[in-house]
């Protein structure tokens, strides 16, 4: 059974907001293709959003197994989803369209009508699929280009 469990600080470090530090440590830090690129100033916690306290984190479960992780940040007024993460051996089961999906309708439970991401040159079709459209330039970030997307509305998860 598929579940998705909802955090919002970690001030008190637990299993889900352990969970969610491993699956976006290991697909964002650990994988090649998807690796952020070491460089001086680098910080984790601030690169992935860990640190303000205006977030929703959410990590998705397989029969109790750890599966995917994603964020919502509210900020300068709009809801911004990511990163979305998807362990490796659980990608092309529909996980990570699945996790943007329930954030896409969790911001319209929070009175959200827009969604709005930045997406790596390689997730673009993806976001695309799931309606989101290319809006505003591109821009770099830590030697990574990313698309900045919007959604209005919300999905059927």
């Amino acid at each position: 059974m598929i579940i998705t469990k909802y955090f919002e600080s970690f001030n008190e470090l637990n299993e889900l907001s352990d969970d969610y530090l491993k699956i976006i440590k290991e697909v964002f830090l650990d994988e090649e293709d998807t690796k952020v690129p070491n460089s001086e100033g680098y910080s984790f916690t601030s690169h992935f959003g860990i640190i303000p306290d205006s977030s929703l984190f959410a990590v998705m479960y397989d029969d109790n197994v750890a599966v995917s992780a994603g964020r919502i940040l509210f900020v300068n007024n709009r809801f911004e989803i990511g990163p979305i993460g998807v362990k490796k051996a659980y990608r092309g089961k529909n996980y990570g369209s699945t996790m943007v999906k329930k954030l896409i309708n969790r911001i319209s439970e929070m009175g959200g009508t827009k969604q709005y991401l930045a997406a790596r040159a390689q997730a673009i079709q993806f976001y695309k699929k799931i309606g989101f459209v290319e809006f505003e330039s591109t821009y770099s970030h830590f030697g990574i280009t990313f698309q900045h997307m919007v959604h209005e509305g919300n999905c059927i998860a």
